[in-house]
């Protein structure tokens, strides 16, 4: 029952996080070009992710554990 009620409480904070964004977006769309907001965008989950998860994942880690994995997947529009 605990995790049940955990749930609902995340899934109202993810729906009033997306519903101000929206409305942020539009007020400020004023005084910045669309780039700049999702550059800001960007900066701030990579912040929060890495507050989140704050372990150093190295290049040739993720190369080898992720991308091998998607190569046959990046080729199917190729080869249909």
């Amino acid at each position: 029952m605990q995790s049940k009620i955990g749930c609902y409480i995340i899934a109202v904070a993810v729906i009033t996080v997306w519903s101000t964004t929206f409305v942020s977006t539009k007020i400020l769309l004023r005084s910045l070009s669309p780039e700049e907001i999702m550059f800001y965008r960007h900066v701030l989950a990579y912040l929060v992710l890495l507050a989140a998860y704050p372990h150093v994942i190295r290049p040739e880690d993720f190369v080898r554990n992720c991308c091998s994995r998607e190569r046959g997947s990046l080729a199917v529009p190729f080869i249909s």
